[in-house]
């Protein structure tokens, strides 16, 4: 399956409020030939990314399972990762992460998907792409979220516990 990125400021993902998920940022509501790539850690964590299955374009986000996360006290930080324009990624459906981790600030979420060093990252506007030798995911920030977004996405991450 080949994700494709491309830094875009003009669209930006809807951060919807959906009972039982987080997180679920929305860049399109076209259901059609979709397809879909699972970052897994065990049975207890899980993000989700829906993609057209012909251009690859990236059509929403949803964190459905997280074990555990942390709070942080500050604004999610872009700093010291320098900003590329596109990439193409080959991912299979099932990624299975030996890292799991969520952090919840007060202005988004970052799920680290791997314990290496992002090296690069792609910025979607609200949603940015940390990458680590510019192939492979090894985060996802939403950021610019409002407090009843942030709110919302810590009751229902208390609900999984």
């Amino acid at each position: 399956m080949k994700l494709r990125l491309k830094s875009d400021n003009e669209r930006i993902a809807a951060v919807v409020l959906d009972e039982y998920f987080p997180i679920k940022a929305v860049f399109s509501d076209k259901i059609e030939d979709l397809a879909h790539i699972g970052f897994y850690r065990s049975n207890t964590d899980l993000l989700e990314l829906t993609l057209d299955r012909g251009s690859g374009e990236l059509r929403s986000i949803v964190l459905t399972l997280c074990k555990t996360y942390t709070v942080k006290e500050d604004c999610f930080s872009l700093k010291g990762v320098s900003e590329i324009e596109e990439a193409a990624i080959d991912a299979p459906s099932r990624v299975d992460c030996d890292y799991f981790s969520v952090s919840v600030y007060k202005d988004g979420v970052y799920a680290a998907l791997s314990k290496q060093a992002p090296t690069s990252m792609i910025k979607c506007r609200n949603v940015v792409f940390m990458l680590s030798g510019g192939v492979n995911i090894a985060g996802i920030a939403i950021v610019g979220m409002t407090t009843a977004e942030i709110s919302h996405c810590l009751t229902e991450l208390e609900y999984m516990q």
